[in-house]
């Protein structure tokens, strides 16, 4: 008879504790986990007597809980609390990261084609506008921010979505954009 009053509470107890872990997650999905990770103090969770009404006390069945019990469910939230914070700022770092990553490298490909430009010498790069060929004074922004415009008449309309072109000085000095999926070509001029 012991062995049933047992199990019985142990059940009693796995499922006070699901319920809590279940209401314990809703309030972390409702609350944000940005919220946890910049949150000043050391302590990110009071415990369930701080956190939860009476109400919600007693829906949970936390009432059921010895306080050893209660306290080693608070110990248990508090460092899982902890680990989920420490994989925000992970995240987080890793996400600046490759911010930096990401704005180093186009400010590197911005660099060379001005350097291109500068020494005449030819560059690629992608048309970032949306891009479906051109007719008379059409303008060109480049993925390294530069802005071409065509400088003579002509009609080409693109039909595919690689936008990769190339620019290079013909002989009379003049640049040229070429569409380097269809090898048509245009003279440009540059504005920005």
């Amino acid at each position: 008879m012991p062995s049933i009053i047992l199990m019985l509470r142990m059940n009693t107890l796995k499922q006070t504790l699901f319920t809590v872990l279940f209401v314990a997650a809703v309030t972390l999905t409702l609350a944000g986990v940005s919220t946890f990770a910049q949150a000043s103090e050391p302590e990110l969770f009071d415990g369930l007597r701080q956190e939860m009404s009476s109400d919600e006390q007693l829906a949970a069945g936390l009432y059921r809980l010895t306080p050893a019990e209660h306290e080693f469910l608070d110990d248990w939230l508090r460092a899982r609390f902890d680990q989920l914070e420490r994989e925000v700022v992970e995240v987080k770092a890793a996400t600046a990261a490759e911010v930096d990553r990401r704005v180093a490298q186009e400010r590197q490909a911005e660099r060379v084609a001005e350097v291109a430009v500068e020494k005449d010498l030819p560059f690629d790069a992608a048309i970032v506008s949306s891009f479906e060929g051109w007719s008379d004074n059409t303008r060109f922004k480049l993925d390294n921010g530069q802005v071409w415009q065509q400088r003579h008449r002509g009609v080409y309309r693109h039909k595919t979505t690689d936008t990769a072109v190339r620019f290079e000085q013909n002989f009379l000095g003049g640049w040229e954009m070429t569409v380097l999926s269809s090898g048509r070509s245009i003279a440009v001029k540059r504005l920005k």
